[in-house]
């Protein structure tokens, strides 16, 4: 079969996909990271999460992002499991890939909420 360089792709996205890529809202998605590195679905949910979500600066080059663990977070990410525990765990193996697949990532954890008494945790 011969290889064709430069050849024309079409395809077709519908209305939203059009109005978000005017209002430049979206984001660029290194495919080594994602499809080579990332091992699971929630894994490369919670990269995309996190790499659209932008940060804020600190100290000049690095960016920090926060996220509550909340039911919408958990919808966003497709969390069907309703065990906590399970949860807690998939959601820390998830910031270790993330971690160990880009170097940008430094750190990536889950930390109690300040005010829980409970072994609940709230935040990315």
């Amino acid at each position: 079969m011969a290889r064709s360089e430069n050849a024309p792709i079409r395809i077709k996205i519908g209305d939203f996909f059009h109005e978000q890529l005017r209002l430049d809202q979206y984001e660029l998605i290194s495919s080594e990271i994602f499809d080579a590195r990332l091992p699971t679905p929630l894994t490369q949910r919670l990269y995309v999460f996190l790499e659209a979500m932008g940060g804020w600066k600190v100290d000049g080059e690095r960016y920090y992002y926060r996220a509550t663990v909340d039911d919408e977070l958990l919808t966003t990410l497709q969390f069907t499991d309703s065990n906590a525990t399970r949860r807690i765990a998939k959601l820390r193996a998830a910031c270790d890939a993330i971690r160990a697949a880009d170097t940008h990532y430094v750190l990536c954890e889950l930390r109690p909420p300040n005010q829980a008494a409970s072994g609940s945790f709230g935040g990315l």
